[in-house]
């Protein structure tokens, strides 16, 4: 894995970086920014820090309902993210809000990323299969699984909504959504340098530069760039260094007032990712052989090298009018992502079916949604808009699939395997609420989604070892898999709700959604059959409320969901099989909220259980392991009806503190975050589970200059918990995880202009 973006290595993209911010921030010093402007990130006003004033519980105001609301007002779980609370639990990318949000668990294989919200997620990431959790980044759908790990440094917000969403985000979301909201561009001229340095020789350059052009006219640039050059472990077999990462991105908005009624935003974004993080390269078990027993928890004995390279760029254009009596919003989008993967389907290179495999996928999307939205302040406010989506998926494997050598055969190509997968879709819905009285609400909402895909896939196997007369020899299979295929999957999807405020701090609400997720093919699998759609009907109640002249802010809820004909996705030899499990049933509680105790010490605290259950899952491929190995052997199948759904863990809370006092004329803020999780299966046949493990992040900052200047010392998963993230434990190749990261600190300087 040594291809370069652009052709620049880590010191050329630093010193690019170094000279962009050198020449655009002397700019904002000549520009003059004003001696008492609030510094970006700073505490807020009404904060009190540490001088002993009053201070109540900061007033959220989020868009789950595609319209600015106050949290309270807000009739479903959503658990919002501001950029200062992300930055103070030191989560430095998408797969880290699993630390800080109860019910949510990110699985991480290669590039892939599967978020999991109250056990509904995306078994495994296939070629041209979308995600369960919907990911949007500022109203735009991220279709992509591959690539879909990502940091931000121009963070407005981030709202993690729980349970299927129907009707405003009914894009295949039967699990939830993850609504990504970045900064508009500031007409005052802003800079917001950061440098840091952690422990793996990891440093990092970010920035967020914003100014006016014009009065009409502002644009934003936020740049990130890190380079962790130790990896957390070493491949014993190759002597390099494993787990591994460089990340480079430049995003960019111009924010144009034509008038003060209508706005216009351009964005343009680029990505370049290269990692070998989340690859399944050890076994989980050792083998009586004494091959893996003195092999750390982050080495491998992998004899191929690991890795994936992620190239991502996007452009949207987005259009805001308002009328006197409603809101015109029209979004349109594209995307693309190149990606090249190569990993093992086994870890140990003594192993003669060890298997290489080199993949490219490539995935362009584009997107236009037309979105109207009421402007009176009547009894009656809806939303209705149209929704397209054309997405195209090409999975390519052009090296094939090598077997390493039972003999001085070299690498053999196993199996050529090629796809292009197309899906159009195209969607309308319509969302409002009626006031029945002062106090009682009724919501109420319907989306109808038409999904056409197109595929056309072709394995073909060239070459295979068999052994005669006990010795390998090489046989040729001309022999080529075609599939082509089509399917149209369409459904109606709704909620309905009925608030009621007992006063103006307390509300509750019974809500009743349902949810839809299209099914397709799995490109890296062309002979797998189609999979059907899956559907989830959800009924929740819950409550929210601020009391103690709003110090308090709980959320609390508890649902129940009817999950039928879930994707699933397992191993078979080295082929992935995908295929839809019959029904599960999910039950839960959960509860979250924010404690102002003292002017200058704040707690947030949240909480989970879950129970998630197949309740007809029967015929079930099972396994078992080889005695005085590290391989699996088949075993009948199973029932695996009553079993726990994968990546489910029942109990899962975090706490956080929050703590700021003066010394002088400067500030110290002491940042800590608790997480605990229960521990979770891998697989139906609960033969594989990660145990119960603590995360513990700190971060301790001393500001100066009346919050221009900070330095800080940060601290990831402290007390050094060992724990895995993904496995593959469905198949005869072994138990074999991902890693969590370990215990990461370091020193970051900041400086705000």
């Amino acid at each position: 894995m040594n291809r370069t973006y652009a052709g620049l290595g880590p010191a050329g993209r630093r010193a690019l970086v170094m000279a962009a911010l050198a020449a655009i921030s002397s700019g904002y010093v000549q520009a003059g920014v004003a001696d008492d402007a609030i510094p970006v990130g700073a505490a807020p006003a009404e904060a009190g820090g540490g001088d002993g004033g009053e201070r109540q519980i900061e007033e959220i105001v989020v868009t789950a309902q595609k319209r600015s609301q106050k949290l309270i007002d807000v009739p479903l779980s959503v658990q919002v993210h501001s950029a200062e609370t992300l930055e103070n639990a030191v989560i430095q990318d998408v797969a880290d809000l699993s630390l800080i949000t109860p019910g949510v668990t990110i699985s991480r294989v290669i590039a892939n990323t599967s978020p999991y919200i109250r056990g509904i997620g995306t078994t495994s990431p296939l070629t041209g299969v979308e995600s369960a959790v919907a990911t949007y980044i500022d109203g735009i759908y991220q279709p992509a699984t591959i690539g879909n790990i990502f940091a931000f440094n121009n963070i407005s917000s981030i709202e993690i909504l729980k349970g299927p969403q129907g009707t405003l985000y009914g894009r295949n979301a039967t699990g939830g959504v993850i609504n990504i909201k970045t900064r508009d561009p500031s007409f005052d001229p802003t800079a917001q340098i950061k440098l840091g340095y952690q422990n793996y020789d990891t440093q990092t350059v970010t920035a967020y530069l914003s100014r006016g052009f014009s009065d009409s006219v502002a644009a934003d640039l936020a740049i990130y760039n890190t380079d962790q050059n130790d990896g957390f472990g070493e491949n014993t077999t190759l002597g390099t260094e494993f787990l591994t990462e460089e990340e480079f991105s430049v995003r960019s908005k111009v924010l144009v007032d034509v008038s003060p009624d209508t706005q216009i935003r351009f964005v343009g974004d680029l990505t370049h990712i290269n990692s070998d993080k989340g690859v399944g390269a050890v076994p989980i078990r050792d083998g009586d052989d004494g091959v893996y027993n003195d092999v750390a928890f982050t080495d491998t004995v992998a004899g191929f090298p690991y890795g994936a390279e992620v190239d991502s760029q996007g452009a949207s254009l987005q259009f805001d009018h308002s009328f006197e009596s409603l809101s015109l919003k029209f979004i349109s989008a594209y995307r693309d992502i190149d990606s090249y993967q190569q990993f093992s389907q086994l870890a140990d290179p003594e192993i003669p079916s060890a298997v290489e495999v080199r993949t490219n996928n490539h995935q362009k999307t584009y997107s236009n949604e037309l979105q109207l939205t009421s402007n009176l302040n009547g009894r009656l406010s809806w939303i209705a808009g149209i929704f397209h989506l054309e997405d195209e998926a090409v999975y390519d494997s052009p090296d094939g699939f090598t077997v390493s050598a039972l003999t001085p055969f070299g690498q053999l190509k196993v199996v050529n395997i090629g796809s292009t997968q197309k899906l159009k879709s195209i969607s309308g819905y319509v969302d409002g609420s009626w006031a029945w009285d002062d106090r009682t609400t009724l919501i109420g909402g319907v989306r109808y989604t038409l999904d056409a895909r197109d595929f056309v896939g072709l394995k073909n196997p060239t070459d295979e070892v068999q052994v005669i007369d006990g010795e390998p020899v090489v046989v040729t299979v001309p022999t080529a898999v075609v599939q082509t295929g089509s399917s149209n999957d369409s459904k109606v999807t709704y909620r309905a709700v009925v608030e009621r405020k007992l006063r103006d701090e307390l509300m509750v609400y019974l809500s009743y959604a349902t949810g839809f997720k299209s099914g397709g093919f799995a490109g890296n699998a062309p002979e797998n059959p189609a999979l059907r759609p899956e559907n989830v009907k959800a009924t929740e109640l819950g409550t929210k409320m601020e009391l103690f002249d709003r110090r308090l802010r709980l959320s609390a809820a508890a649902f129940h969901y009817d999950y039928e004909d879930l994707q699933v996705t397992r191993i078979e030899g080295v082929a992935p099989i995908s295929e839809n499990a019959a029904k599960a049933k999910i039950d839960g509680v959960e509860i979250e909220g924010a404690l102002n105790v003292l002017p200058g010490l704040d707690l947030s605290f949240g909480g989970q259980y879950l129970d998630a259950r197949y309740t007809d899952y029967t015929s079930v491929p099972a396994f078992v392991p080889v005695e005085g190995g590290i391989s699996n052997a088949s075993a009948p199948p199973i029932d695996a009806s009553g079993n726990q759904l994968r990546l489910s863990p029942k109990y899962t809370a975090n706490f956080g503190i929050s703590y700021a006092f003066s010394v002088g004329n400067d500030e110290i803020r002491i940042n800590g975050n608790y997480l605990y999780n229960d521990g979770y299966y891998f697989y139906a046949d609960e033969r594989v589970r990660q145990g119960s493990f603590d995360v513990i992040n700190a971060k301790v900052g001393w500001y100066f200059d009346d919050g221009r200047y900070s330095v800080s010392l940060i601290g990831k998963n402290l007390a050094d918990s060992e724990y895995f993230v993904a496995c593959r434990c469905g198949d005869t190749a072994g138990d074999q995880a991902s890693y969590a990261e370990p215990r990461r600190y370091g020193i970051e300087v900041e400086g705000r202009f």
